[in-house]
């Protein structure tokens, strides 16, 4: 071995070693108690959430995103921005503390494209007895080409304290098969099937309001996520919700992608109310169930008012 791949090797290994150390941490700190039963398909992505939780109270929100985060990876502030570079230029680094853990999982069966979910919380001071803000996050990974996962986008919701912390990780069936790798053809005609429902959608929206347009791709499994409201699970308690947006919104697809396996994937964009209703973003994660594309969750985020000026 040459000196220039012992040291390559070296690194990864320290990589490696550090990648251990963060995971132990963050199940050491995580509330879940059923961390074994997670399928060994399944494994690799929560084991990600956990060590991007973990290097998030050991180093910083800054130095967590920015390792993390894929090379194109996606954080939604007024716009979509490059979550690397973003955190790059957060100067100074900021000083209050957000942790989080995930408490819903799933990836393909090609095991190239996964998300996770749960609450997140930030204290303004690390030792501060009380959480400021609380949450729900959603996070979709990509499988990179060393094999580790990062990732595409990141999205979440505020809303008040919930009443008891979960402690339990849930996942669905389906994330305990693993299958044939797949091939990017397939993954290109999986995506192309995913953007064509986003057409549906959009013209349902302009035609019977935003609401009853998602309700039609909804699956039973639907975890919808609004600002201000802790999350509705189940197509059945979204339904109200959903039945009350009956603005004509306009969505407009930004980007998407889907596993090798074709049976999973994200979609990304913006939405416009018209006249002085705020606009804002939305992504949606998509399954391929009983043959169909379906939403398995939407969240949407409203765009911050731009910054007052001094």
């Amino acid at each position: 071995m040459t000196h220039k791949r012992a040291g390559a090797a070296g690194r990864r290994l320290a990589a490696f070693m550090i990648s251990l150390a963060a995971l132990g941490a963050a199940v050491a700190q995580s509330p879940l108690t059923n961390l074994k039963a997670v399928p060994k398909t399944l494994m690799p992505v929560v084991e990600t959430e956990l060590a991007f939780a973990a290097a998030a109270r050991a180093r910083g929100v800054r130095d967590s995103f920015i390792e993390y985060a894929a090379e194109d990876g996606l954080l939604f502030r007024r716009t979509a921005v490059n979550a690397r570079e973003f955190w790059r230029k957060a100067t100074p680094a900021p000083t209050g503390l957000l942790s989080w853990y995930p408490t819903y999982a799933d990836v393909s069966r090609a095991g190239d494209v996964g998300w996770t979910t749960g609450p997140w919380e930030f204290r303004e001071k690390p030792d501060d007895r009380e959480a400021s803000g609380h949450g729900h996050f959603v996070t979709v990974w990509r499988r990179q080409a060393d094999g580790t996962f990062r990732f595409a986008l990141d999205m979440g919701v505020r809303h008040s304290a919930p009443a008891t912390p979960e402690t339990t990780l849930t996942f669905p069936d389906s994330a305990k098969r693993g299958g044939p790798g797949g091939s990017e053809k397939e993954a290109e005609t999986a995506r192309a099937a995913i953007v064509a429902a986003e057409a549906e959608i959009a013209a349902a929206s302009a035609a019977t309001g935003s609401g009853r347009a998602v309700l039609a791709r909804a699956s039973e499994d639907l975890r919808l996520y609004r600002q201000d409201a802790t999350p509705f699970v189940g197509k059945a308690a979204a339904a109200p919700a959903l039945e009350k947006e009956t603005s004509r919104l306009t969505f407009r697809l930004a980007g998407a992608g889907a596993s090798r396996s074709a049976d999973l994937g994200y979609t990304y964009g913006t939405y416009e109310a018209g006249g002085d209703a705020p606009g804002g973003h939305y992504m949606r994660i998509w399954k391929r169930q009983g043959g169909r594309w379906q939403i398995v969750l939407e969240v949407t985020n409203p765009i911050p008012p731009p910054p007052k000026s001094n």
